[in-house]
């Protein structure tokens, strides 16, 4: 199968990685990849910037830039992840703004009660912490311009199954219609498949609402770590999306999508 863009790559430039950048690279123009995003962790929470700290992006730039010229074959994106970004737009922006990324994720990781839903939970989130998860999501795409929402459901990583989202579906229904009016792509997240639940991330039902709303923006990423995690379940999230009626991925070319392709 054909090889076209991760849009979600961790390296040690993020707080939970070691892994380097030329490793993903070379792995990648291997396999034949098209585009790569390194998305590294930028956490504007003081909670969350204590235990991951503030990559220096000038370095950050610096080496996509030095593996671009070393790898003409595939283009290399710098990006950011953002968590919690409208919480802290003020402080994020001023340290962004001197190097604007490619690629702007906003996710969630800290929530407003102080636990982290993207790490294994000791307890499984009530029917009102989840619509707090969804809420927080919701107030993210309405307060900042990002281009990807990333790992929506990303609380479910470690569970066997998905909770019952009925109870949120008024969150859901807002959420997607948020993503189409502000021009947002949802990102397919694959870790899921490495994990417990062994799904896509958000749940494919969340999937098929935004596509039945005329959602268009998919944008695809491995959430990798280690590069033994890049690529490791690419063809099967791929065969899902397709199962989805999915036939194309959006990439960002400068300041508008273009399509590829699956």
């Amino acid at each position: 199968m054909k090889r076209q863009i991760d849009y979600h790559i961790h390296t040690d430039f993020s707080g939970d990685s070691s892994e380097k950048m030329a490793n993903y690279v070379q792995k990648a123009v291997e396999l034949g990849y098209e585009e790569l995003a390194f998305t590294e962790h930028f956490e504007s929470d003081p909670q969350e910037i204590a235990d991951y700290g503030i990559p220096p992006l000038r370095l950050l730039v610096r080496d996509i830039n030095k593996l671009q010229l070393e790898y003409p074959a595939i283009k290399l994106k710098y990006g950011l992840e953002i968590g919690e970004y409208h919480r802290n737009q003020v402080f994020a922006d001023s340290i962004i703004s001197k190097y604007p990324p490619d690629v702007k994720i906003g996710s969630i990781h800290a929530m407003p009660g102080g636990y982290n839903v993207s790490v294994p939970l000791k307890f499984k989130l009530t029917d009102k912490e989840m619509k707090l998860y969804y809420e927080e999501n919701i107030y993210l795409l309405e307060s900042v311009k990002i281009d990807i929402l990333g790992h929506l459901g990303i609380y479910a990583r470690f569970l066997k199954n998905w909770p019952d989202l009925s109870g949120s579906k008024a969150h859901l229904e807002k959420l997607t219609d948020l993503l189409i009016k502000t021009d947002t792509a949802l990102e397919i997240n694959t870790s899921g498949l490495r994990n417990t639940i062994e799904s896509l991330i958000p749940d494919p039902q969340v999937i098929l609402m935004y596509l039945k709303k005329g959602g268009k923006l998919l944008t695809l990423g491995s959430d990798s770590h280690t590069v033994n995690d890049f690529d490791k379940v690419y063809n099967r999230a791929i065969n899902i999306l397709k199962d989805c009626s999915v036939s194309e991925i959006a990439v960002k070319e400068k300041n508008n999508w273009a399509f590829r392709k699956i």
